[in-house]
């Protein structure tokens, strides 16, 4: 999309609520600055919402939904509620379940679970994200933090964001040539993969993970992998890069199973608050056909 003419001048942020305006009535300024914040809505290089709008620029807004669009019905709880306060909801996630849909409307999310649960997740942050604190891949099961409020939420990813929050994942693995390893690398996009660069490397962002094997069985091993950083396909990309990739993810080298071996088991916040999910029994099924002899 471009800038409507007549607005050339105002600063960038108005500038495109006002533009938006045309299909969506009831877009708020408020919002267009959440949405540029959380890149649902992109500008050219090196632009900032406080820029003043310029002739025919452009701005992507492809992936912007507005709250008055974005209603989340909620529907009955089929998982595990790990932890409720009131500034809190802790679930604990099956594989095959994305964490937040993509479109209004879009059945079967977690989201939709933890609504059902507390309604004010629903208003808790962005449109179609709500108190969603953090995410797992669809494929990935295990616990998943909302957030009541949104100044949880903000405080909260905040901490995510500063690396001090650790997460522990629990993996089933093709066995490697070490016990104990250090996982360091910088973690970039490719189309719907990721690659690694060296740590520090400018083309991605970095990430550390401590992985180390808890048993092994013949050519397979569940190997636990901690970690304060939260890149996408982390765990996953960096144990097939260490010659571990995870069973059932074939993304990254894995052999065929019936569900992805990565489970997060484990998640401790700043205070020490701590979340435990024991491995789901499709995850001690998988496991347990490979052991078969």
């Amino acid at each position: 999309m471009k800038i409507r003419p007549d607005l050339v001048g105002e600063r960038l942020d108005r500038a495109i609520a006002e533009t938006l305006r045309a299909e969506h009535p009831q877009v708020s300024v408020r919002e267009v600055r959440i949405g540029l914040r959380d890149k649902r809505i992109r500008l050219s290089p090196g632009r900032k919402p406080g820029d003043r709008a310029q002739a025919d620029e452009p701005f992507d807004a492809s992936d912007f939904v507005t709250r008055a669009e974005a209603t989340i019905a909620p529907e009955a709880l089929r998982i595990s509620i790990l932890a409720q306060t009131s500034t809190l909801l802790v679930l604990d996630k099956p594989s095959g379940m994305p964490c937040a849909p993509l479109r209004p409307g879009e059945p079967g999310t977690l989201l939709a679970q933890a609504v059902a649960v507390a309604p004010q997740i629903a208003t808790a942050g962005p449109p179609l994200e709500g108190g969603l604190v953090h995410r797992l891949d669809t494929a990935t099961s295990g616990i998943v933090v909302f957030a009541k409020d949104l100044a949880t939420r903000e405080r909260l990813r905040d901490a995510f964001g500063a690396h001090q929050v650790l997460k522990t994942y629990l993996a089933g693995c093709s066995a490697p040539r070490w016990r104990v390893r250090t996982l360091e690398a910088a973690i970039g996009p490719s189309g719907d993969r990721v690659r690694l660069w060296p740590l520090g490397d400018r083309r991605g962002q970095d990430a550390i993970t401590e992985a180390r094997v808890l048993k092994t069985w013949g050519p397979w091993v569940r190997i636990e992998a901690r970690t304060r950083y939260g890149r996408r396909h982390q765990v996953r990309v960096q144990l097939s890069d260490a010659g571990a990739p995870i069973v059932g993810d074939a993304q990254y080298g894995g052999v065929s199973a019936p569900r992805l071996l990565l489970h997060a088991h484990r998640l401790t916040l700043p205070d020490g608050t701590e979340f435990v999910a024991d491995p789901p029994p499709d995850f001690e099924e998988t496991w347990a056909a490979l052991e078969t002899p």
